[in-house]
């Protein structure tokens, strides 16, 4: 994972992101539980490559996919925001009194 962050630009460096990453949960969804829903998706996308991956974040219990691909971005769907959004939303929820 740090090497992939240590080649990808994002607001901080990538010592500071990957620290961040270890602190999110995240969820793994088995193809064969979105695998229906990736025909429909590909329908609603410009690169149909990018289809099982709308797919397992729709049939996910995920609150945001984090993404940088232009293509899911352009959905224009809230819940799909850049990294920089998504530390931003991090620091937030430190900060807010539990």
């Amino acid at each position: 994972m740090r090497n992939f962050l240590k080649k990808r630009h994002y607001p901080q460096p990538a010592s500071a992101t990957y620290e961040r990453l270890v602190e999110t949960q995240f969820e793994v969804i088995p193809r064969a539980e979105y695998a229906i829903l990736e025909a429909g998706c590909n329908k609603r996308l410009r690169d149909k490559n990018d289809g099982h991956v709308l797919a397992a974040f729709e049939s996910s219990e995920v609150d945001f996919l984090v993404s940088g691909d232009k293509d899911l971005l352009s959905l224009a769907d809230r819940k799909i925001i850049p990294a920089g959004k998504a530390l931003q939303i991090m620091d937030e929820d430190k900060q807010t009194p539990k």
